[in-house]
């Protein structure tokens, strides 16, 4: 799993040089990301209960989701650059 993550890191470092030349990689990472903390957010109370399920989603969805509506490259897009 290490590898998978280091290659993707690394892929990840190089498309971010020039986002508009890979913007489908950039679209899976975030989705990715959303996706494995949805899947984490109904794991979670299975194995460590209600308490740890809001400790830990309020850490990870709370700064995908801002992360995701403040990049600048995904408003740049679509056409709704910031001057």
């Amino acid at each position: 799993m290490a590898a998978i993550y280091i290659a993707w890191a690394v892929m990840l470092w190089r498309a971010s040089g020039d986002p508009a030349k890979h913007p489908l990689f950039i679209d899976f990472t975030i989705w990715a990301t959303a996706a494995h903390a949805l899947v984490m957010l109904i794991a979670t109370p299975m194995q460590k209960g209600l308490v740890m399920t809001g400790v830990e989603s309020v850490a990870s969805c709370g700064g995908c989701d801002r992360g995701a509506k403040q990049s600048p490259f995904r408003n740049s897009r679509r056409g709704h650059a910031e001057s």
